[in-house]
């Protein structure tokens, strides 16, 4: 079994801090760090691919997506650190079994 994190960019990242958001419970996680990219205009870097992640996917508005993880950037002014924000339509169990 083979797992990447697939650079669409790799970013200067200050001091990170990593946040991860994924749908379970009520969604509450994947919605806060979506609330993050929006407000704080942050930059997608990265895309996490593995066969581990099961063969089928999502459709939303009518469009048919693969099932993602996505690590965004957020820079806060005034802030000596960066946000990294992982996101996508996994759910966080994959992760922990």
């Amino acid at each position: 079994m083979t797992s990447s994190l697939n650079y669409l960019k790799e970013p200067e990242l200050k001091r990170p801090i990593g946040i991860a958001g994924l749908p379970g419970i009520a969604l509450i996680g994947k919605m806060a760090n979506e609330y993050l990219i929006q407000k704080f205009g942050a930059e997608k870097f990265a895309k996490l691919e593995s066969d581990k992640f099961p063969g089928w996917a999502i459709r939303e508005n009518g469009i048919v997506r693969d099932l993602n993880i996505y690590f965004y950037k957020v820079s806060i002014e005034n802030f000596d650190k960066d946000l990294v924000l992982l996101t996508g339509t996994l759910r966080y169990r994959i992760f922990s079994s």
